[in-house]
This record gives structure tokens, C-alpha cells and sequence, in this order.
């Protein structure tokens, strides 16, 4: 049973509409990924500049291998924090395009994205909030998610 499960899962993930959802789920997480990647360029900032004071404090006459190995260092933090900032453009890009895709939805759609995606809130609670029936918030998220394929097909070519 377990196994089937699994199965159905993985194919529906590679489905039409499993790959809108991994974007909408992208989407709605994209300014929480943006938030913790600067903290994490920030923690690494720190960890340099830390590393640079004990380097400077107690390691200034010592052989020259210990300097290459420091700057080794640093030139890896510098390329870790250089691909954090690639990786931050490349998640606004993508929240950007999205944007731009849920825009020609109807207002309707794009207020289900909005509680769903971004708010992150259940069913239930996007039904109250939306002042319609949980069945009605399923068929709307049928709907949004059917419309937002075509568009994106329209827009890319193809879903992949």
C-alpha cells in the first residue's frame, strides 16, 4: 500500500499540475527563502570578519603557507555569499514571472493563490475568509490552477 502511495506521489509531482503547485509553493515561499538567505550571507559575513580579527591578532608572524590557507578561506566565503545572491535574484525572478502569470487570473483565483500560497492558510480557513463554501474554494483552486497552465504555456511554450 505503502509503495503505490509513493508511486502516485512521484507521478503526480511530474504531472501538469503538480509542477504549477511546486511553483506556487516557490512562489509563496519565495520572500521567507529570500529572508533566510540573507541571514545566512550575513552569518557568513560575520564568521569572516571574526576570522579576520583572530587571523590578525594572533597570526601575523607566521609562515607564509598559514596566509595562503587564510585567503583560501575567505575567497570561499566570498564565493559562498556570491552564489547566496545569485540564488536570491534567481528566487525574486522566478517570484516576479509568477506575478505576472497570477495577474491575468481573475480576482477570485488570485485571491485563493494569495490565502494558499503565500498566507499559507488550510482550506477551511481560506473558505471562511473568502466567504464561500469549502467545495466552492476546491473548485476555484481547480480552476486558478487549470488557468494558470494555460497561461504559462502561453507564455513559456511548454509546462516544463
Amino acid at each position: 500500500m505503502e509503495k503505490n502511495y509513493k508511486y502516485y506521489i512521484e507521478n503526480s509531482l511530474k504531472s501538469e499540475k503538480g509542477i504549477v503547485k511546486k511553483r506556487l509553493l516557490k512562489w509563496g515561499g519565495a520572500l521567507n527563502m529570500c529572508d533566510m538567505r540573507q541571514e545566512e550571507i550575513n552569518r557568513i559575513k560575520r564568521t569572516c570578519e571574526n576570522t579576520v580579527k583572530i587571523y590578525s591578532q594572533n597570526f601575523m608572524d607566521i609562515e607564509h603557507t598559514t596566509v595562503r590557507n587564510f585567503e583560501k578561506i575567505k575567497n570561499e566565503f566570498e564565493k559562498e555569499i556570491e552564489r547566496l545572491y545569485l540564488d536570491i535574484e534567481n528566487i525574486i525572478k522566478e517570484k516576479r514571472i509568477m506575478d505576472e502569470y497570477i495577474k491575468e487570473l481573475i480576482p477570485i483565483e488570485q485571491e485563493f493563490l494569495y490565502l494558499k500560497y503565500r498566507k499559507g492558510y488550510d482550506f477551511n480557513f481560506v473558505a471562511m475568509k473568502m466567504n464561500v463554501s469549502r467545495s466552492q474554494v476546491f473548485r476555484i483552486k481547480d480552476a486558478a490552477i487549470d488557468n494558470l497552465i494555460e497561461i504559462i504555456k502561453n507564455h513559456e511554450n511548454e509546462i516544463f
